[in-house]
Formats: structure tokens, sequence, C-alpha cells
């Protein structure tokens, strides 16, 4: 009734329309805001490095304890742990400000950094463990454990796991989303955390936390669940899931935070209320979804292009005889296939069909077809950027490769039919340029390590310094979860020198043969 007032007492300044437009850009306003939390940012924590402990007996626990720590925080935590680098050595008695563990996570590019005190006091020992944030250089966890009596070593190192093991329990979390591509997520948690198929994870973001009243560290924190995601492959540190379920369209996201759903206590499709608001969250008759199975075997592709080739030779007598097509055919087929997110293995296959004049006096025929075919098999090896598969990546490559051009013959002869065969060695990288990862550009460098020439037919003498560079780019456009739209730009060049006389009727002192094509197609990915 009060709405319909309202209505009735702004009808002679705005058109209901109009005011509808309005409510709806500042809802979609309060949405978007309503999902971005300053303290969620604060407790994201993907990379950690740990100072060097200090205790007030003159080291005798400190210097044996810190390479336990980083081996005990590496094996029991989704973190990626170094120890970190200082400008200076740490005081006997230390206290952190905010821009010192701001300045110490920004030299070691962590997102927090980890601390631990022993102290020797009248009633025993005391152990302190703090974790700090790198985006404000507060405190936001702390473990600690007094009155412990001073024991044989051995003992205290049980007493420094347990409080370790403390410490973790109070993170509000056990793990984060690393990216996210389509549907595709990573997550940075594997076998090594208890984590397999099939496993399930509430997705949520930290909104608000309770603090000590002194000390200011976390004692509580308020969370708003997003979504559920389900896990289809895992691998030791890191794991690859699909959206289950989401309060809006692409609200699952990178760097919220996952607790793992318990399937002895759990059973059945999720709560219909989050928030006490499932009308907001998934509309009047919320349908838990299933996507399809996502890619994690590897992908083929098929490509179509158009080439410039030009081919040419230095005889001994006629001098240059150069043929060229601008508009010669292209077809490539291509697969690769994923042994774990870094070993992949590629198998290629490249054919040129085309016709160029013969510009040799006095040779026939005028015109000489060519086809020529490219076939390369290759191991890899990805050096991930960033802890995802579908993140920004260098490659390097090394294999098999050869190539094989048929010229037509002619009287007498102007182009001989080479081959070049050998180990290809590969480098580039590629990475996604927009949010969601739709987007992907990358580059390529080849060379064949002392290549073979050989030539069909009629040769043109002995083969002497010879070279192979292949030089390509391309971008990627995401259709779905399993296509991709590619465009790549190619150079390719073939070049060798000959010494003495071969069977041709007049010898060649070089060879060369130049590609440059553009081709579009797409690829699948299984």
């Amino acid at each position: 009734m009060k709405i319909n007032k309202l209505f009735a007492y702004s009808k002679n300044i705005i058109s209901y329309s109009s005011l509808t437009f309005v409510l709806l850009v500042v809802d979609q306003s309060i949405a978007q805001n309503k999902f971005v939390s300053s303290i969620d940012e604060e407790l994201t924590l993907k990379t950690i490095c740990t100072l060097p402990s200090q205790d007030n007996l003159s080291g005798i626990y400190s210097k044996r304890i810190d390479e336990k720590i980083n081996f005990y925080l590496k094996d029991n935590f989704f973190w990626e742990v170094k120890t970190c680098t200082l400008q200076k050595s740490l005081d006997k008695e230390i206290s952190f400000s905010n821009d010192q563990i701001k300045q110490i996570a920004k030299s070691n590019q962590v997102d927090g950094v980890f601390y631990a005190d022993l102290l020797n006091g009248a009633k025993g020992l005391q152990i302190r463990l703090d974790l700090y944030s790198a985006t404000t250089g507060s405190l936001i966890f702390r473990s600690l454990k007094t009155d412990i009596p001073l024991p044989a070593f051995k003992d205290f190192e049980f007493q420094l796991i347990e409080e370790i093991g403390h410490l973790k329990s109070k993170i509000p979390y056990q793990g984060i989303i690393l990216s996210r591509k389509v549907e595709t997520l990573t997550i940075n948690l594997g076998f090594n955390h208890k984590v397999s198929v099939d496993d399930e994870f509430t997705v949520y973001q930290i909104i608000s936390a309770q603090r000590h009243p002194t000390q200011k560290f976390v004692t509580q924190a308020d969370k708003e669940i997003l979504g559920r995601i389900k896990v289809f492959k895992a691998e030791d540190n890191l794991s690859f899931a699909t959206v289950t379920l989401e309060r809006e369209s692409n609200i699952v996201r990178s760097n919220l935070k996952l607790m793992k759903i318990d399937k002895d206590v759990i059973q059945g499709p999720p709560p219909k209320a989050i928030d006490n608001d499932h009308k907001f969250a998934f509309g009047n008759e919320p349908v838990e979804w299933q996507t399809m199975p996502k890619p994690t075997f590897g992908k083929v592709g098929l490509q179509l292009g158009l080439s410039t080739y030009s081919l040419s030779n230095n005889l001994s007598t006629s001098g240059g005889v150069q043929g060229q097509s601008s508009l010669a055919t292209s077809l490539r087929l291509n697969s690769e296939f994923w042994f774990t997110q870094n070993w992949i293995a590629q198998l290629s296959f490249d054919q040129y069909v085309f016709k160029i004049s013969n510009t040799l006096s006095g040779s026939t025929p005028s015109d000489l077809n060519v086809n020529t075919t490219e076939m390369a098999l290759l191991g890899g090896y990805n050096f991930l950027l960033e802890p995802s598969f579908w993140g920004p990546k260098l490659q390097v490559l090394f294999g098999y490769f050869r190539y094989a051009s048929a010229v037509d013959d002619s009287t007498p002869s102007a182009h001989s039919s080479p081959g070049f065969s050998g180990i290809m060695l590969g480098a580039g990288g590629a990475m996604p340029i927009d949010q969601k990862g739709l987007y992907e550009v990358g580059a390529t460098y080849y060379n064949i390590l002392f290549p073979i020439v050989s030539e069909s037919g009629k040769t043109s003498g002995d083969p002497r310094g010879s070279n192979v560079n292949h030089f390509n780019i391309f971008g990627t456009y995401q259709l779905n979860q399993n296509f991709l739209l590619k465009a790549e730009f190619k150079l390719k060049s073939y070049t060798t020198k000959f010494n003495g006389t071969g069977s041709r009727s007049e010898s060649a002192s070089s060879l060369s043969h130049q590609v440059t094509t553009t081709g579009f197609g797409f690829e699948y990915l299984f």
C-alpha cells in the first residue's frame, strides 16, 4: 500500500517506467558493492614468508626450529611458504609496526608474514605465533601457549607443532579460489590437503570480523555464502572444480574462500535459503544445476590459412630464380595432451598447396605446382607464473620436426624439392588479458638444431650452413568450456647453402623458402 502511495505522489514528477529504471540501477549498484569486502581482502593469504624466530635463551630453541616451522607449514597448509629475506637482522625483542610488515611483505612479494616468539619465564616456556596481513600490515591471527615446562627438545617440537595446528584452526577458511575461466575453477587444495574428486566446497566471502580488544587479532569472522563448487580433478597441491551453484551469474570468482562440505553430515540438495533470503539468492524457485565435465586431457584444433610463400634458388649460371604465391592455401591440424598441469605433448601437421610461375628463362612448363607438408612431435613443460593452469605461463618445447616441399620439375630445372628435419627447440608463453580469462594472447619461437637437409629427385649440391626458424603470435577467444576460436600469424624461414655440384643440369649455391601465414580456426578442449 505504501509503495502504491509513493507512486501516486510521484505521478506528477516522474513516470512509473523512469522510476523503475532508477530503482533497478540503484539495486544493481548496491548488489555489486555488497560483494566487495575489505576484511576479506585483508585475510586473503596465498603466499607467506616466515621471519626468523626469536627466544630469550641465546637462541637455544630459535636456531633449531626455523627449518621445522617452514617444513610443517609447507606440509600442512595451503600456502606457498618461503623464508623472509630481510634487509637487516631483527632485534632480540621485536615489536612490528604495520609499515614494517608491509615493507617486509612487499620486498618478499607475499600475502602474509609469519613470526614465532619463544619466551622463558618463571613458570616455564611461552610460545607465541603471529600471522600478519600484507594488505594492512596488521596482526590477523595469534596463537599463544604459556607455562610450558622446559622439556627436552624433542618434546618441545611436539608442543610447537601442536600450537601451529592451533593457529591453523583460527583461520576462517580451508582454501582459496585461485582463478576462474568460464565455469572452471582452480583452487589451492589438492591430494596433500585430503581433497579428492567429487569433493564439494561452500564458497563464501568474509564480510566482517571481531577483534581482540587490545591486541587486535581476529577472534571471529562473519561469512556470506555465495555458492558451491565440486572438484572434478585433483593434483598434489591444486584441484580443478566446476561451479554447481552461485547466487548470481559469475559471482563465484578468484580469492573467495572455501570450506569443505562434510558428506557424512550434509546430504541432499543445498538449502534454499542463504542469509535468510532465498529469493534474493536464487530466485523464487531455486534449482541446483550441473555443468558438463570440464576439459582435463587436452585439445585438438583445425585451422585454415592464407599464406605468402616465396621460393628462391641461386643457380651457378642463370643467377637467382624466384617463385612466389600470395594466395597459397594452408591447412593445419594440431593436438595437445596434458599429462599434468606442467608436462604436455604436442602433435601438429601443416600442408600448403599452391602454384608459382616458372621464371627461369627457356624453362618449361611455365607454371609449377608446389605441395609442402610439415610435421612436429614435441614434448613441453609449462612454467606457471600463477598457481593456475589457465593463468599466465612460460613454455619450453623439445622434439622432432620434418618439412618436405615437392615442386614440379622443369626443363631445365628451376627449383628443387628440399626437405628439412631435425631436433626442434621452442620457447614461448601465453597469458589471459581479461578478468574472466576468455581472451588469451601468446607467442612462440622455434629453431631446428643442426637441421638435416635433403632433396628429392634432382639435387643442387652438398648442403652446408642450414637454418630453420619459426615465429608465431596468436590470440584465442573461449566460446564455451570446450571450444576456442583462434587467430594466428606465423613467419617461417628455411635456408641452406650448397657446395659442389648436384644431379641437376645447373647446380645451385643456395636455396630459400619463406612463408608468411595468417590462419583462423578453432580448438576443441576435452
